[in-house]
């Protein structure tokens, strides 16, 4: 699972055929035992191990919520910049 969430992290979570190659060639090519098992797994399987809590907590991102850049609430008359037929919405 960790090895899972270690080269999702490299790789950047690719698609679930082109992880399942990545593990392949790294057990049958470079002789990376650590992917032996791997490597063996179909990809819907790949897809049932990231559901996984173990392969989520190791994946969790976690990101600031933004300020908004609009002001939101905020009452001020329009600025119809000259233009005839401004509507107030």
């Amino acid at each position: 699972m960790l090895l899972l969430a270690h080269t999702d992290t490299l790789h950047g979570t690719r698609s679930g055929l082109a992880t399942k190659k990545l593990m392949e060639r790294a057990y049958g090519i470079f002789g990376d035992n650590r992917y032996r098992r791997l490597a063996t797994i179909s990809v819907a399987h790949l897809y049932n191990l990231r559901q996984h809590p173990g392969y989520r907590h190791q994946r969790q991102v976690w990101t600031k919520t933004r300020p908004a850049t609009v002001p939101i609430g905020e009452r001020r008359a329009p600025t119809p910049n000259n233009r005839p037929g401004y509507l107030r919405v």
